[in-house]
């Protein structure tokens, strides 16, 4: 089904500047992981009482409000040098990048969006928890753990489990000092010298529960970057 919406001109206002649009057209560009938004779904605000309509097509560049990116390509290509943000039309760009900085496939192209959704306390829609759900991992950090601590791994007190060998801050470096002074068991391709748990994620909280002591360094030392290893240490 074709949605049309007007996107002439620029969008009108009351007399404190707010906006008085209701529907908004919003092109998903990149989708997330292989799945996108479904086209012509849409989304109601009943807060605002405004209705987001998503697309995927990019033919309907000149008609969008809004450009949703996630990884946020860069700026200058082709598609996206068509849109305008001025005295004439008004479209706007969100970037959600779930990586660090230092880590993002992007770089330097997510500062050019007009809004940022990341891990940033201080990005226009700040999401902290980008891996995981917080609410349900809070209810497992209260129950009792499944293994006594007595009947936890006995050959090594500690595990650590890392699938990204590249990172940035010296992490790796940390633990393989580490490992001179204390049994540390490895399961990860980092520094590995334990077999056993392959699946990632899922069997990292099988090991973790096994051992008494977890190591959880992410791969970057960025304001505010948490990913799922702290909750699911």
């Amino acid at each position: 089904m074709f949605f049309s919406i007007s996107s002439k001109g620029l969008w009108p206002i009351d007399k404190k500047g707010r906006s008085l649009k209701t529907k908004f057209l919003v092109l998903d560009l990149t989708g997330f992981f292989g799945s996108g938004a479904s086209e012509g779904a849409e989304v109601q605000c009943s807060s605002s009482n405004t209705t987001f309509i998503w697309t995927r097509r990019q033919d309907r560049i000149e008609e969008i409000d809004f450009i949703i990116s996630h990884d946020a390509r860069n700026l200058n290509d082709a598609l996206l040098s068509k849109i305008q943000l001025n005295n004439v039309k008004q479209q706007y760009t969100m970037a959600y990048v779930m990586e660090s900085e230092v880590h993002s496939s992007t770089g330097d192209p997510w500062k050019m969006y007009n809004f940022k959704m990341t891990y940033n306390l201080d990005d226009s829609y700040p999401e902290p928890a980008t891996y995981f759900d917080t609410n349900i991992h809070i209810i497992d950090l209260l129950k009792p753990p499944t293994i006594s601590f007595e009947d936890k791994e006995p050959d090594a007190d500690v595990v650590w489990i890392i699938s990204n060998c590249n990172a940035h801050n010296g992490r790796e470096d940390f633990i393989k000092e580490l490992m001179k002074e204390i049994k540390i068991d490895s399961y990860g391709p980092c520094l590995n010298n334990r077999h056993g748990y392959e699946a990632r994620m899922t069997d990292n909280v099988d090991a973790y529960m096994k051992y008494k002591f977890v190591i959880a360094i992410e791969n970057s030392n960025c304001i505010d970057y948490v990913s799922e290893k702290l909750v699911k240490a």
